[in-house]
């Protein structure tokens, strides 16, 4: 790390380097007995194994700079290589900023005394993904697959199970985020507040391709997702002249998830990935009434069981159910601390109200 002042003005310089690598390797092999002497090779014999490695590298840069504490600018950048994408694309740069202005450091802010601290800020980011399997976009070869002729096993071989993809390239994820710090009366009320965004692209995910073609999926670049939302804080705290300390909490957010590129649609047991919707949305059955009798059974579609005299009517996937999601939550926490014979103990009462988004939409 490197310092340096000049005047009002500070900075801070940092770098460093990080390497990752992980691998295993197994052997086995059994052999039959024979008599010593025996000419020929035992029946029986057989070696077989297995290895797998990757690796990951990091070069990593910091940078702060203030101007009279109150000017805050922070300036990072990643440099991340990594072993399970093609040379050619295994290497990407991610960058992050930030800025802060600590108002309550003005001038024309003295006169308001009742404000402790008023700090407005803002940022910007971004992260790679690379967790996929470790040769994707290499074409490999199982073994253990007998080569057949006319109806029997000939000898043991090899074939290709999946696809492979040296197009692929890092999965990134960048996030806006403009909030502000704000506490009151000597810090005992203060305030939280935050407005974000942020949007993954290039989704590392297996691809859609029909079952015909015989081989595993390739893993792809395919999809993005948005979260939008908002957070409010607002805490309360004090310490009375007996000692007791006591915090009041209250936090409300609301957030928005949209898989906003994907393709086809992907349905799950009881969910569905679908553009539009949030990620992972419910996708279920609609009970719209009880089964009277068997006649009634036979006039109605399929159902996902047996049904029999007075069980549950279903429609089969015929409504889309976004999910229940909490769009809106709010809470409040209130710790109690109290000194007795030099130790804290806290206790903590909290209570919470949830709002949950329930929408039927049509397919």
């Amino acid at each position: 790390m490197r310092q340096g002042n000049f005047g009002q003005h500070n900075s801070r310089l940092r770098s460093g380097k990080d390497r990752f690598c992980k691998g295993s390797v197994l052997r086995a092999g059994n052999h039959q007995k024979r008599a010593f002497g025996a000419p020929g090779r035992g029946n029986g014999q057989k070696t077989e194994g297995s290895a797998n490695e990757w690796a990951i590298q990091s070069f990593l840069g910091r940078i702060n700079y203030d101007y009279l504490g109150k000017y805050l600018v922070e300036g990072n950048i990643r440099y991340d290589g990594t072993s399970r994408l093609h040379k050619d694309s295994r290497w990407g740069a991610f960058p992050s900023v930030s800025v802060g202005w600590r108002m309550s450091e003005e001038n024309f802010m003295k006169p308001l005394t009742f404000v402790s601290n008023l700090k407005l800020r803002a940022s910007y980011g971004e992260l790679g993904n690379q967790n996929i399997g470790n040769y994707p976009y290499q074409e490999l070869l199982k073994l253990n697959y007998n080569y057949t002729f006319n109806n029997q096993n000939v000898t043991p071989g090899a074939a290709p199970e999946s696809l492979a993809n040296q197009n692929l390239l890092w999965e990134r994820t960048s996030a806006w985020d403009i909030g502000a710090d704000v506490s009151l009366l000597d810090n005992k009320l203060s305030f939280v507040f935050d407005w974000y965004k942020k949007e993954t692209k290039d989704i590392l995910r297996s691809s859609q391709i029909p079952e015909s073609i015989g081989l595993k999926a390739p893993t792809v670049n395919n999809g993005s997702v948005t979260n939008t939302g908002i957070e409010l804080s607002i805490t309360h705290q004090n310490q009375l002249e007996n000692g007791l300390y006591y915090s009041v909490s209250a936090m409300i957010n609301k957030n928005k998830n949209e898989l906003t590129t994907f393709g086809e649609d992907e349905i799950g047991e009881s969910s569905i990935k679908r553009e539009g919707q949030p990620w992972d949305s419910f996708y279920m059955y609609k009970w719209i009434g009880i089964f009277q009798d068997e006649e009634e059974i036979k006039n109605h579609a399929t159902q996902p069981y047996n049904p029999q005299p007075v069980y549950l009517l279903m429609i089969y996937v015929q409504d889309f159910l976004s999910g229940i999601i909490p769009v809106c939550v709010f809470c409040i926490e209130q710790p109690i601390r109290r000194r007795i014979i030099e130790s804290d103990f806290d206790t903590v009462f909290m209570a919470g109200i949830c709002k949950f988004l329930d929408q039927i939409a049509p397919v």
